[in-house]
């Protein structure tokens, strides 16, 4: 369908797939990313044999994250992936390319990139500084550039 109808139709398209993930996501995301943080990352760094004695592990609900403390100070904030930095490039996606899974395509991305972040921060938690150091780098220059350049480069494909 070419035309304006075929692009009335894509408009509408685009912003009930957007709509419909959005209420989704609010609904779905948080309790799914508390749990992960609680269930699942905290055990799993807690198990992590700690470099540093009196290194603790704990969950934070609000933003879900995993600290790690030692020596009265925060050695590393692993943030649960999948959040604002997902959400909000996920619903571009949606609204501009609702026919293409690209959105699942940046989700597995995230994810990867998230629980390679893991491994640095237990990592850290193993073998001290150094897995920390590499944990920021990854937050502050691999994710979150992420979060942003592969959506654009997604639109950017489709263009061609």
């Amino acid at each position: 369908m070419n035309g304006p109808a075929g692009g009335a139709r894509r408009v509408a398209l685009g912003a009930g797939a957007a709509i419909a993930f959005a209420v989704v996501y609010l609904l779905v995301a948080p309790p799914t990313r508390r749990w992960v943080a609680e269930s699942l990352a905290a055990p799993a760094l807690a198990a992590v044999p700690a470099h540093v004695a009196g290194t603790t592990v704990a969950a934070r609900a609000s933003p879900p994250a995993v600290l790690v403390e030692g020596d009265g100070t925060t050695l590393a904030a692993y943030s649960i992936p999948l959040g604002v930095l997902f959400f909000l490039p996920a619903l571009l996606l949606l609204a501009l390319a609702p026919g293409r899974p690209w959105w699942l395509i940046f989700a597995a991305v995230l994810l990867a990139l998230g629980l390679l972040d893991l491994v640095a921060v237990a990592a850290g938690i193993r073998w001290g500084r150094a897995g920390f150091v590499a944990h920021e780098f990854m937050d502050s220059y691999v994710i979150r550039p992420a979060s942003i350049a592969v959506p654009l480069l997604m639109l950017y494909a489709r263009r061609r």
